[in-house]
């Protein structure tokens, strides 16, 4: 089985990277997710610890190749008092066979945070540079945080069995005057295995960390992992 139908049925696109036209055979797919990670990093912002979550959308196949995504998510702090809902609508274009671009359109609502709730609104583009490599660069503007976010990455992805690979996605984000901060702000990076333990479920462990590079105070690096729980309906 190829790598792109594996990832097909086992990865969601609310936790990894859009690799192209995956979901090209399904007009209709809705997908649910629940977890627990050690720690929650927002744009290289430490948000919180030990937090559940869980994650909700539903993917619609429109005319030539676009599609369109709506997600809600709730995640919340175990030990402390931070949460955050948020909802997500994304709309995905091929301009080529390997050039995707897209808009998306995000509100989060939050307690007890460092960062205020808000709304946001970016666009973005992917390339699949191979079938196993993927690029992507994400521009958005931050109400809440009043300033502007963006971000470049690459992702790569290896086969590892018939119901399992391997996810490996990096990238650096730049601002500007985003929590009044400017300039580059994290360098960040993030593994994944992703295992099928039928068609429709699937669990994927994950390790991540956040590299700050602006040296400000009051921010620090971090490092976290969890575990996924995925079905797709």
């Amino acid at each position: 089985m190829r790598l792109r139908e594996i990832r097909r049925i086992l990865s969601i696109a609310i936790i990894s990277p859009v690799f192209g036209d995956i979901e090209d055979e399904v007009p209709l797919g809705i997908e649910a997710m629940s977890g627990i990670r050690s720690g929650y990093t927002h744009r290289g912002f430490d948000l919180a610890d030990t937090s559940l979550e869980f994650q909700f959308s539903g993917k619609v196949i429109l005319k030539n190749g676009q599609n369109l995504t709506l997600g809600i998510s709730q995640l919340a702090e175990v030990n402390d008092t931070f949460s955050e809902t948020s909802s997500h609508l994304e709309w995905t274009s091929p301009t080529s066979e390997k050039l995707h671009i897209g808009v998306s359109a995000t509100y989060r609502d939050r307690n007890h945070s460092t960062i205020a709730s808000g709304f946001d609104l970016g666009v973005f583009t992917t390339y699949s540079i191979h079938p196993d490599w993927q690029w992507r660069n994400d521009v958005s503007y931050d109400w809440a945080s009043q300033g502007l976010y963006g971000s470049t990455e690459i992702a790569w992805s290896y086969l590892t069995s018939n119901d399992s690979f391997i996810t490996i996605t990096s990238g650096l984000s730049l601002i500007a005057n985003y929590e009044d901060l400017d300039g580059i702000n994290d360098f960040y990076s993030r593994c994944s295995y992703h295992y099928g333990l039928s068609e429709l479920v699937s669990v994927t462990p994950f390790l991540g960390a956040s590299l700050l590079l602006d040296h400000k105070e009051n921010r620090k690096s971090s490092v976290f992992g969890g575990l996924l729980f995925q079905v797709i309906f």
